[in-house]
C-alpha cells in the first residue's frame, strides 16, 4: 500500500524551452506544504473514432496523443534566510515564478540584498523541467509553464499556489522519493502582514489574495511524434482581493492617512499604488507592489458587529507602452 506521508518536487529552468534539464535534488527542491498527488492528464487528440454507421453505437477509441500533465504546487512563502547573491536568480521558488512569465533581478548591494521579480518585457517566456514526487511515484514534466495565486490570513503564513502544466518527459512510474534538500527557514506568520493603499497606511486586514490570471494553452503539432507542440503562456489581468475593516470615506484624493473612500475610487477608476508586505525579518520577507491598482469591485460584509469591506483591485499597466504593473520583492 502506498502512503501519503512524504512528497516532494524540484524545478530547473531550461536553457532551451522544451529540452529536459538534469534535476539536482540537493539544489532544485521546493519545499511543498501539501502532497501534490499524481498530475492530471489531458490530451489534444482524444482518439475518438465516432460511431458505427450500421448500429449507431460508439466505436473503440484510438490512441490518445498530445498528453499534457497538470499539477499544483503549494509553497509557504519564505526567504533564503541569508543575504542574496547573483546565483539566487535560480533558487527553486524563484524558478517557480519564472515559469509564470516573471524575470528576476538580484541586487547584491551589501546590507540591502534583494530579488525583484517582474513580468518579462518580451514574450520569450521560459520553460522548465519539473519533477513531482507523490510518495512512491515520480512524474517528470518538460517545457513547463504556470500561473500562481498568493493568499494569506491573519495569524497564518502566506501560501503560494503554482498551477503548472508540462509535457511528460516520461509517463509516471513507481520510484523511491529522492533525497531532496530544503533550506532551514520558517515562513513568517500572517501577523507580520501590512497593506498600504496609496496614502492609507493603517488598514485592518482580515485576509487577501493576489492572482496572476495567466492561462497555459497546449499546442498541437501532428507533424511530430506525440503530437505535442509545446505550451503557450497567455497573460491576463492580475487581481488583488482583500477584506478590510470598513474605513472612513475620506475626501479627495480618496486615499489619505485618515481612510479610504472606496465609493469614489470605484466610480473614478483612480489608479493608486498598493504595497503588501509579508514578514519583517530581513532575508525572510516579501513585498507585493501594485504600481497602478484600480478598484474594480467593492462589496460589504460583516463579522459579528464588525463592518467589513470586500475589495477587488486589478493591476493593469501604468500606461500605454509601459511594462510596469506589479513586482514581487524578496529582501
Amino acid at each position: 500500500m502506498k502512503r501519503n506521508t512524504r512528497w516532494g518536487a524540484a524545478i530547473e529552468i531550461e536553457a532551451v524551452d522544451g529540452t529536459r534539464e538534469t534535476i539536482d535534488p540537493a539544489t532544485d527542491a521546493i519545499a511543498l506544504m501539501e502532497n501534490p498527488g499524481p498530475p492530471e492528464s489531458s490530451f489534444s487528440i482524444d482518439g475518438d473514432r465516432g460511431r458505427d454507421p450500421a448500429t449507431g453505437r460508439p466505436l473503440p477509441r484510438g490512441l490518445r496523443e498530445g498528453r499534457t500533465y497538470a499539477t499544483e504546487l503549494q509553497w509557504l512563502m519564505r526567504g533564503k534566510g541569508a543575504a542574496y547573491i547573483a546565483a539566487d536568480a535560480s533558487l527553486p521558488w524563484v524558478d517557480a515564478f519564472r515559469l509564470c512569465g516573471m524575470q528576476p533581478v538580484v541586487d547584491t548591494t551589501p546590507g540591502s540584498e534583494s530579488i525583484t521579480l517582474a513580468m518579462r518585457t518580451d514574450d520569450l517566456f521560459e520553460g522548465g523541467s519539473v519533477d513531482v514526487h507523490p510518495e512512491g511515484e515520480t512524474y517528470q514534466l518538460t517545457g513547463a509553464k504556470g500561473t500562481f495565486k498568493l493568499e494569506g490570513q491573519k495569524g497564518g503564513p502566506t501560501k503560494a499556489t503554482f498551477e503548472i502544466q508540462g509535457i511528460p518527459d516520461s509517463v509516471g512510474g513507481d520510484a523511491a522519493l529522492p533525497a531532496l534538500t530544503y533550506p532551514n527557514v520558517i515562513a513568517p506568520n500572517g501577523s507580520n502582514i501590512g497593506i498600504n493603499f496609496g496614502d492609507f497606511l493603517t488598514a485592518n486586514v482580515e485576509d487577501w489574495s493576489f492572482v496572476l490570471n495567466a492561462t497555459i494553452n497546449p499546442a498541437t503539432n501532428i507533424n511530430v511524434a506525440g503530437a505535442h507542440g509545446g505550451l503557450i503562456l497567455e497573460l491576463g489581468l492580475p487581481e488583488l482581493e482583500v477584506t478590510i475593516a470598513s474605513p472612513t470615506l475620506v475626501g479627495t484624493p480618496y486615499h489619505t492617512a485618515g481612510g479610504l473612500n472606496v465609493e469614489e475610487l470605484l466610480a473614478r477608476e483612480t489608479g493608486i499604488p498598493i504595497s503588501l508586505d509579508v514578514g519583517s525579518v530581513q532575508y525572510n520577507r516579501h513585498h507585493i507592489n501594485l504600481l497602478n491598482a484600480q478598484l474594480a469591485d467593492a462589496g460589504g460584509s460583516s463579522e459579528g458587529a464588525k463592518a467589513l469591506r470586500d475589495l477587488k483591485f486589478t493591476a493593469p499597466l501604468t500606461q500605454v507602452g509601459s511594462t510596469s504593473d506589479f513586482t514581487i520583492v524578496s529582501d
